[in-house]
C-alpha cells in the first residue's frame, strides 16, 4: 500500500491529467526534469512539441535511438571534444572497451569504465602467485589431466601389466592411430618413479611434453617425480581458483599502472563528469524515455489498477474479469466463473474455511488456483478431478482438484447437513463395533484358550419372573397407545406427525438459511494475506 501511495503521489507532482487516457501531451506535464525530456525527444525525432505520445510511439523512440544514440542528439561525448589530452587519453581508452566500440562516451559508460577497474585492480593485487605464474600455468593446464592418467596407470601397472598397442594400430593407414594416440598415455614404459622424459613419448603430445619439460625441468633433469606433481597441482589448484574469481569486465589486459593512475586523478574524473554532464543536459538519454514511459503508463493503468485492487467494480460484473482473476474453470459439466491465485495453501484454506463458501484448489500448470462454488451442488467435485481452465490469455489448460474446503453449496445441502452428520457419525459407530466383533471373532478362533470346567447350572426361576413382569408392562403400554389411537381421526394422527417433523425440521431449515446467508466472498480473498475492510456477502442474483 506504500508504494501505490508514493506511486500516486509521485504522478499527481509530475502530471495534471484528471482522467485516463493512453496519450500523453505535453501541456499535462508539470515536473520541470519531464517538460525537459519531452522537449528533448521533440527536439531528436523533428516533432512538433505539441504533438501526442503513446506507449507504443515512445517504444519504438527508444528502439531507434538505441542503434544510433548520436544521431538523435544522445548525452554522449566525444574524445576530441575536449582540450585536455589526459581527458583524451582516458575517453579513448572508455571507447575501446564498448563492445561494439562506439564513438562516443556516456556518463553511464564512464562510471562503468571505473567501477570495473577498480575491481579488477583489487583482483589483480589478490593474485596467490608469482607474475611467472601466468605462463606457466597454461602449460600445466594443457598436460594436467594426461599427467593424472599416467600416474594413475603406473600405480595400476603391476596390477595388469604394460598396455599394449591394439593389432590395428600397427599397420595404421587411415589416421585412426592418431585418434587412439588422443587416450594413450604420455610415454611409455610406465613408471612409478615418475614420467621419463627419455623414454617413449606419446607423438600426439611430443611438443607439449617437450615445451613441459623446459619449463619446469631444471640443470637436464628427465624425471619428473610424482612429488613434484603434486606440487605443481597443489600451487595452481590456488592459482586456478583465483583465475575463476576474475571480475567479469570489459577492459581485457589493460595496464595496471594506467588504471591506477586514472582512479588516483579525481581533478580528471571531475572534468570528464562536468563535461558529460554538461552534454547530457543537452543531449538525449535513456533516462529521458524511461520517466516519460513511467508517466504514460501511470495515466493509463493507475486509476483501473486501484479499481481493481480497491474497490473491485470488475469483481462483481460477470462481463468482465479483475485484474487478478485467472479465467474459468469446466469441470463436472458447469462453468466456474472466479479463480484467485494461491501462494500459501495452508494458510488459505483456514482463512478460506471461515467463508462458509465451499472452495476448490485447482492445480493448473504447477500453479494453485482458488475456485468458489457459489451455486448447484457439490455433484461429482473431489480430489483428483479433472477439468479445463480457459486462462484470461485466451489458453486452454488442464486442471486437477488437489484440495477442496467442503461446506454447504445449496439450501437442500445445508439443510441435510445436520442430519448427515448423525448420519456418518451412526455409520462410523456402526462400522467400528462391526470391526470389533469381526477382531473378537478371528482371536477367539486362532487363539486356543483351555477350557474351564462347566459352571453349574444356575437356576433361572428369579430371572424368568423379571422378565415376564418387563414383558407384561410393555403389553400394557402398547395396548394403551393402540387404544389412544383408536380413539382419534386419522387427520388427528397425521397432524401429529406432521408437528413432529416440523420440530426437527425448521429448526435446521433455520441454521441452514443463516449459515448460507453468511457466505462471505472476502475471506476467500483475505487467503492470499489482502486487507479487506467490508463484507462480501453473496446475492442469490
Amino acid at each position: 500500500m506504500g508504494e501505490l501511495k508514493s506511486a500516486i503521489r509521485w504522478f499527481r507532482q509530475s502530471c495534471s491529467a484528471q482522467t485516463p487516457g493512453p496519450t500523453l501531451a505535453k501541456d499535462e506535464l508539470t515536473s520541470e526534469a519531464l517538460l525537459k525530456s519531452w522537449s528533448k525527444i521533440a527536439h531528436a525525432f523533428a516533432e512538433d512539441e505539441e504533438f501526442s505520445l503513446d506507449v507504443d510511439a515512445l517504444a519504438e523512440m527508444r528502439e531507434r535511438y538505441k542503434k544510433d544514440p548520436t544521431a538523435f542528439g544522445s548525452g554522449s561525448l566525444l574524445p576530441q571534444e575536449l582540450s585536455d589530452p589526459a581527458a583524451v587519453e582516458l575517453l579513448e581508452a572508455i571507447q575501446r572497451t564498448q563492445e561494439p566500440e562506439e564513438e562516443a562516451v556516456t556518463e553511464e559508460q564512464f562510471e562503468l569504465f571505473f567501477q570495473q577497474a577498480e575491481a579488477l585492480l583489487k583482483w589483480r593485487d589478490a593474485s596467490p602467485g608469482e607474475n611467472r605464474w601466468a605462463d606457466q600455468y597454461p602449460v600445466f593446464r594443457k598436460l594436467s589431466e594426461k599427467l593424472e592418467e599416467y600416474f594413475f596407470l603406473a600405480d595400476t601397472e603391476s596390477y595388469a601389466g604394460q598396455p599394449k598397442l591394439p593389432e590395428w594400430a600397427i599397420s595404421d593407414s587411415t589416421g585412426q592411430l592418431r585418434e587412439a594416440l588422443q587416450s594413450m598415455p604420455l610415454a611409455r614404459p610406465l613408471s612409478q618413479e615418475g614420467l621419463r622424459f627419455e623414454s617413449h613419448l606419446n607423438p600426439a603430445f611430443r611438443d607439449e611434453l617437450l615445451n613441459f619439460q623446459s619449463t619446469f625441468l631444471e640443470n637436464g633433469k628427465l624425471i619428473f617425480a610424482r612429488e613434484d606433481y603434486r606440487e605443481l597441482k597443489s600451487r595452481f589448484a590456488t592459482y586456478s581458483d583465483w583465475l575463476e574469481s576474475a571480475p567479469k569486465t570489459t577492459l581485457g589486459d589493460m595496464e595496471s599502472e594506467k588504471l591506477k593512475k586514472w582512479l588516483d586523478d579525481e581533478v580528471l574524473q571531475e572534468t570528464c563528469l562536468a563535461a558529460l554532464k554538461a552534454k547530457r543536459e543537452k543531449g538525449l538519454v535513456l533516462k529521458d524515455f524511461a520517466e516519460l514511459e513511467s508517466v504514460l503508463l501511470m495515466k493509463t493503468h493507475l486509476l483501473d489498477f486501484c479499481r481493481n485492487f480497491v474497490a473491485f467494480p470488475d469483481l462483481y460484473n460477470p462481463e468482465k474479469k479483475a485484474l487478478f482473476e485467472r479465467g474459468t474453470l469446466v469441470m463436472d459439466g458447469r462453468e466456474f466463473h472466479l479463480s484467485v491465485p494461491v501462494d500459501d495453501l495452508p494458510h488459505h484454506k483456514e482463512a478460506a474455511r471461515r467463508s462458509n463458501i465451499f472452495v476448490l484448489y485447482v492445480e493448473v500448470e504447477g500453479k494453485t488456483l482458488a475456485v468458489p462454488v457459489t451455486s448447484g451442488d457439490q455433484g461429482f467435485l473431489a480430489t483428483q478431478k479433472r477439468g479445463i481452465f480457459n486462462h484470461v490469455d485466451g489458453t486452454e489448460k488442464e486442471a486437477r482438484v488437489v484440495d477442496l474446503v467442503t461446506n454447504p453449496i445449496s439450501f437442500w445441502e445445508a439443510l441435510v447437513a445436520p442430519f448427515q452428520k448423525i448420519s456418518n457419525s451412526l455409520k462410523e459407530r456402526l462400522e467400528k463395533m462391526s470391526s470389533d466383533r469381526e477382531s473378537e471373532f478371528v482371536k477367539g478362533v486362532t487363539t486356543k484358550k483351555a477350557q474351564a470346567p462347566p459352571a453349574p447350572a444356575a437356576s433361572h426361576g428369579p430371572m424368568l419372573a423379571g422378565g415376564g413382569v418387563a414383558l407384561a408392562a410393555i403389553g400394557s403400554s402398547f395396548a394403551f397407545i393402540l387404544k389412544t389411537l383408536a380413539g382419534l381421526t386419522v387427520g388427528k394422527v397425521l397432524m401429529g406427525f406432521l408437528i413432529m417433523f416440523l420440530a426437527f425440521l425448521l429448526p435446521a431449515a433455520l441454521v441452514a438459511f443463516l449459515k448460507l446467508r453468511n457466505r462471505d466472498l472476502s475471506a476467500v480473498l483475505e487467503g492470499n494475506a489482502w486487507g479487506i475492510n467490508a463484507r462480501m456477502k453473496l446475492t442469490y442474483e
